[in-house]
């Protein structure tokens, strides 16, 4: 009897406990909503964590916004190895991904942006042309221009006048640059040129009130009369030669029959013979000319007429000529400059000059420097002159635009896979530092502040608030099933113990 008093005492205990433990953890969750009976409130409902699930939510928020998900657990977590060896992965992938992609750059280039693509390409083509023209224009390319042409030209100047005559030699520069003068004063560019360039002189002149003694110098107008007066016999002959020409011989025959037509009676002008007066005539003139006096007094009313002439003013010479005449003597002074002052004998000796010049000279410098003491700077003003000239002018901006144009036609013809199957680890061990030190500024500048921007213990609490009872009691038992069990259980454990224990202090006492 006493044995089994003991038994029934822990079997006892052993329940209550069991009962007590179980009841006390259902109570925790149920009932969902307060319960009365005849209007009054019946105790302990609803459970604790409905009753308390505001106070539980904003607990667990602060708890694990301020101990578990820190700023800094955040910051180390996305920092972490972890994050870098996913980063890789990804990386890899993607790289694999586009060294197989056979597609075109403008391809994908259109299929995401669509109709923007053109509108974007156009931009960009606007955007890389002013800027290529923009730095081709900057102060520092001009410099960079000028360094690099002076560079080069004091090398060649500077070259001993040895080495400039054996590249003459050996190049044929000279014969080269005399059958380019001789190609260019036959084009009809040199013609327009020659010919602008003398009717532009000849309209400044023909507004001279100068006379041509006034422009010609004193020493040359004598070397004139001079040459003409030593030329007296050439010229006496030259008119001989003239009057037996067969047009002169015409020309004097028609005024000698027109004379006599209009000085004598038509009966007596039938007896007279023309050709016997012309031949008579020529043969006095021919006589005459022949003489010294004849020679001397033909020079001498050359010059005569030539100093009348010269005293008068050039604007009115000018205004005694005929247009049409003043076209042939833009022509006959054309026609001059081009078979004597330019005949190729000129040319050819005129190059020689240059090359003894050369080899008297220690360099091609000291050459240029004979004709012009400022010469380096004369070159230098013309050097940034010319290049500035060239950067602004309108064949820059073609060009630019030309290149532009061009490199993004060339670009949008590029298959994705040709730029990444060459050297695809280089690039993706490059793509995967570039991506990390992205990221690792990222959090350092901006993490903790977007996390406080998230404000974590809010969203626990609002999240934990949202939950059904229902559903917040299911994830505590899913996740505490077992210990919860062992709390019941340790119940009916401690009931059985304190079953023996009555019985045994009851005797006691």
């Amino acid at each position: 009897m006493r044995k089994l008093k003991y038994i029934i005492g822990a079997a006892v205990g052993a329940v209550i406990g069991y009962i007590t433990n179980w009841l006390a953890i259902k109570m925790l969750f149920k009932p969902y909503n307060e319960k009365r009976v005849m209007g009054m409130k019946i105790p302990f409902t609803p459970g604790l964590i409905p009753k308390e699930q505001r106070r539980i939510a904003k607990s667990v928020g602060d708890a694990v916004g301020e101990h578990l998900l820190t700023e800094e657990t955040i910051t180390n977590a996305l920092s972490g190895d972890t994050m870098k060896q996913h980063i890789r992965i990804w990386v890899h992938e993607k790289i694999q991904l586009l060294s197989q992609d056979s597609e075109k750059i403008k391809d994908v280039l259109s299929k995401l942006l669509k109709d923007s693509y053109n509108e974007l390409k156009t931009a960009l083509i606007i955007h890389f042309k002013n800027y290529i023209i923009s730095k081709l224009r900057s102060e520092k390319t001009v410099e960079l221009a000028e360094e690099a042409i002076h560079r080069k030209l004091k090398g060649m100047l500077s070259k001993s006048s040895g080495e400039l005559i054996l590249y003459i030699e050996k190049t044929g520069a000279l014969e080269k640059l005399e059958n380019n003068i001789e190609d260019l004063k036959d084009g009809e560019g040199f013609q327009h040129f020659i010919l602008n360039m003398i009717k532009e002189k000849g309209k400044d002149l023909s507004k001279s009130k100068k006379s041509l003694k006034d422009l010609i110098p004193k020493e040359l107008w004598q070397g004139m009369n001079s040459y003409i007066y030593n030329s007296r016999y050439s010229i006496a002959s030259e008119i001989s030669i003239m009057l037996k020409q067969p047009d002169m011989q015409r020309q004097l025959s028609m005024f000698l029959e027109d004379s006599i037509e209009s000085n004598f009676n038509p009966l007596i002008a039938k007896f007279i013979s023309v050709d016997m007066i012309l031949g008579k005539l020529t043969g006095f003139i021919e006589d005459y000319l022949h003489k010294e006096e004849g020679a001397e007094n033909i020079s001498s009313a050359i010059i005569s007429f030539m100093d009348r002439a010269a005293d008068k003013d050039i604007e009115d010479i000018f205004k005694e000529i005929p247009e049409d005449t003043m076209e042939d003597i833009y022509s006959l002074l054309y026609d001059t400059i081009r078979d004597k002052a330019l005949s190729g004998e000129v040319i050819h000796q005129g190059l020689n000059r240059i090359k003894e010049d050369i080899k008297e000279k220690g360099s091609l410098g000291d050459l240029i420097k004979s004709f012009s003491e400022s010469w380096i700077e004369d070159i230098n003003a013309y050097i940034k002159s010319s290049i500035k000239e060239l950067l602004y002018s309108e064949e820059i901006d073609k060009a630019a635009g030309y290149i532009v144009e061009e490199t993004i036609k060339n670009l949008e013809m590029v298959e994705i896979k040709s730029l990444f199957q060459k050297e695809q680890e280089k690039i993706e061990a490059y793509s995967f530092d570039i991506i990390c030190n992205g990221v690792n500024r990222f959090i350092e500048k901006e993490a903790p502040s977007i996390i406080k921007v998230i404000d974590i213990p809010a969203i626990v609490e609002d999240q934990i608030n949202s939950f059904q009872v229902d559903y917040a009691e299911k994830i505590i038992l899913d996740i505490a099933h077992k210990e919860l069990n062992a709390i019941t259980w340790l119940g009916a454990l401690l009931g059985g113990i304190l079953g023996i224990l009555s019985p045994i202090l009851a005797n006691i006492y």
